[in-house]
């Protein structure tokens, strides 16, 4: 049976052919190496990059400028960013109301598959997306308010919010017992 299957190995199974390396360009060459080395060198300066900016600007300038939530300076600025989508910018100035301003950032043509992976990756050079925000802000209501104004405005903002009666409330410190919640359970506890 074993001379059998030493007989079936031998005139069934290829033989192995070996092809010797090239003498000129093989892994065990100077050359190959220099190639990698070279290759492995200069692979990070071909590679792609997108710059993507919000270029913010406001009438007057000096406005404190968020988005989303974050502080990024004050007004002009850019803005540097790396998803597209809605944003939303704050922007606040002492002499000027603040302005909520809700911007939808659109992505361009060459950031969608497959176009993105040559403008991210391959493409050697840096380009620019700049989106701009234009904003005028309102100015603040300058009238200064005398006593009685201001007290009217309160009362109707209290009447307006459910606040009660309408009657001017006293302030009290604590609940209507004349205390307040920490004064009650220290004297409840030192009547135990």
């Amino acid at each position: 049976m074993r001379q059998i299957a030493n007989l079936l190995y031998r005139y069934i199974t290829v033989p192995r052919v070996r092809i010797p390396a090239s003498p000129r360009f093989g892994p065990a060459t100077g050359r190959f190496r220099s190639l990698v080395f070279l290759s492995l060198l200069f692979f990070p300066l071909l590679t792609g990059c997108v710059r993507r900016l919000i270029d913010v600007r406001t009438d007057p300038e000096g406005a404190r400028t968020f988005i989303d939530g974050r502080e990024v300076g004050t007004s002009p600025v850019e803005i540097e960013f790396v998803h597209y989508g809605t944003r939303e910018l704050v922007f606040r100035h002492p002499e000027h109301r603040t302005v909520r301003l809700p911007i939808e950032l659109d992505a361009p043509w060459w950031q969608y598959p497959p176009f993105d992976f040559f403008t991210e990756l391959v493409y050697p050079g840096t380009i620019e997306d700049r989106h701009l925000a234009t904003v005028e802000l309102p100015a603040r209501d300058t009238e200064p308010l005398d006593d009685e104004a201001l007290i009217e405005r309160a009362d109707a903002a209290r009447n307006g919010s459910g606040g009660g009666s309408g009657e001017p409330r006293r302030a009290t410190k604590g609940h209507e017992d004349g205390g307040t919640a920490r004064d009650r359970d220290t004297k409840d506890h030192e009547a135990k």
